[in-house]
């Protein structure tokens, strides 16, 4: 019944994310035109590509993994537990974030990661929301799912221990509680829900997102901003009707393809459960 209908969801949401990683890698650092060019008829399967073996998941999968972990064995957010796996991990990743990469290597890291992140974000005020802490942030909701509050506070924590930048911080929020949403109540929908959990302030920068699904293509952006990551997965997943066609969709976005479909995917999967992905992808 409905516990196994739960874990399915729960299983749909990891399983999801690492599968839309590992479909966009290959397209990750292609532009748009460049996707559509090289496949005409739209690209719809996972590949060997010159960085990956076919289905190899990449950083964000992996990082999600790590934060999984974390919160598993210390029974709950620690950040300087997760600190010290990111940097240790970071050390022999094949693909890291730039902006993780830079912060894990900052003096003194895993005793304040926090206060690395803030400085980080100081310096950089206008380049620092990048999407390397929503990609990962999914786990949070699944370790935090019988607290909305929780939930928001560790998916804020958890993004601080590499991006301070609110929007960085708020994308965590949105995306956790439209996860907890649609597997605790089945809610496809949960924007609106989860923009009323911000602060005053931070939900202007959201407001594209309340519509994004009346949106044309060519609107969405898919960089590695983490606002435009969290448009571009949301509209994927609103504008299709299986998990299926929505990492398609967000894949062939181009760009920062692998991101936009994890984050799709943790989405979708979640929605749709983990019998919902096909079999050859899982």
């Amino acid at each position: 019944g409905s516990v196994s209908r739960r874990s399915d969801q729960i299983a749909g949401c990891l399983v999801g994310l690492a599968v839309g990683d590992a479909l966009g890698a290959p397209l990750e650092f292609l532009s748009r035109d460049q996707v559509r060019k090289r496949y005409p008829e739209g690209f719809r399967d996972m590949i060997d590509s010159s960085l990956w073996r076919k289905g190899e998941y990449n950083d964000d999968t992996q990082m999600a993994l790590l934060t999984a972990e974390s919160l598993l064995q210390r029974k709950g957010f620690l950040a300087s537990d997760l600190a010290h796996r990111f940097q240790t991990w970071a050390r022999t990743a094949k693909d890291v974030d730039i902006q993780t990469r830079a912060v894990v290597n900052m003096a003194g890291y895993t005793h304040d990661p926090e206060g690395c992140s803030s400085r980080y974000h100081a310096a950089h005020p206008h380049s620092s929301a990048g999407n390397g802490a929503l990609m990962r942030c999914a786990p949070v909701a699944l370790f935090c799912m019988n607290s909305v509050d929780q939930l928001i506070e560790v998916s804020r924590s958890s993004a601080r221990v590499t991006h301070h930048d609110p929007k960085a911080q708020s994308s965590c929020v949105i995306l956790n509680v439209w996860i907890q949403a649609a597997i605790c109540r089945g809610v496809r929908d949960g924007r609106a829900e989860a923009i009323a959990m911000l602060n005053e302030t931070e939900r202007p920068i959201w407001r594209r997102l309340e519509q994004i699904e009346a949106r044309r293509e060519d609107d969405i952006m898919s960089s590695g901003y983490t606002v435009h990551t969290l448009e571009a997965a949301a509209w994927s997943f609103l504008t299709t009707e299986s998990y299926e066609e929505a990492v398609i969709r967000a894949a062939n976005l181009g760009d920062d393809a692998d991101t936009v479909a994890a984050v799709c995917g943790a989405l979708a999967g979640a929605y749709y459960g983990y019998s919902a992905i096909p079999r050859r992808w899982r």
